[in-house]
């Protein structure tokens, strides 16, 4: 059995520990057969996708549309800047930023400063999928050229804004129970997220 993955190496390491990884390759083809990645002849029982599916198949329909953010660091001369229970502050009116983050309320740091983050949206990166009934229709073209026990994770592998960190552990929970189960009926596991 192999495990071919575009980012994360070990997300199900507990069923693959005697297994072969891959990691950052593209899926040129797709096949029960010996397929090629990254230019090489391989076979895999399993691939888990985690970046944009139009990235995996080298954009052969289009590429798929992002917004990215640049981020700023400001450093505040006092311990805490933000309300004892406030992690964000966000904003949706005429700044030129989105939102507002006090890193160390995550991590719990203690210093006599505090690091704010503030996030600017831009064409750098590609954070959040967007939700536009277009993109979202060519990201399930990218999805149906992926063959049988291929499975799509996380905010880019699955193409939605919506997902946080707990979402992505969920879907690689229920990924893994499919993997166990001998396979999924669609690449994006969980419903919610197709």
């Amino acid at each position: 059995m192999g495990v071919a993955s575009s980012t994360v190496g070990a997300l199900i390491s507990p069923y693959t520990e005697s297994e072969e990884s891959r990691t950052n390759a593209r899926l040129l083809q797709r096949s029960a057969a010996p397929i090629r990645v990254a230019g090489e002849k391989r076979s895999f029982d399993v691939i888990v996708n985690t970046i944009s599916p139009d990235e995996l198949f080298e954009r052969c329909h289009g590429e798929l549309k992002y917004i990215g953010r640049d981020f700023h660091r400001i450093v505040f001369p006092t311990e805490h800047v933000f309300p004892e229970h406030v992690y964000f502050l966000y904003y949706a009116n005429d700044e030129a930023f989105t939102r507002l983050v006090e890193y160390k309320k995550f991590t719990h740091h203690k210093s006599p400063t505090s690091l704010v983050g503030m996030e600017v949206p831009s064409r750098n990166g590609k954070h959040y999928p967007l939700p536009f009934r277009s993109e979202q229709e060519l990201a399930r073209r990218y999805f149906a050229m992926m063959g049988e026990h291929v499975y799509s994770i996380g905010r880019n592998g699955s193409y939605r804004y919506g997902l946080d960190i707990d979402d992505c552990i969920e879907q690689a929970m229920m990924m893994a129970e499919q993997v166990k189960a001998g396979g999924g009926d669609y690449p994006v596991p969980l419903e919610q997220w197709r």
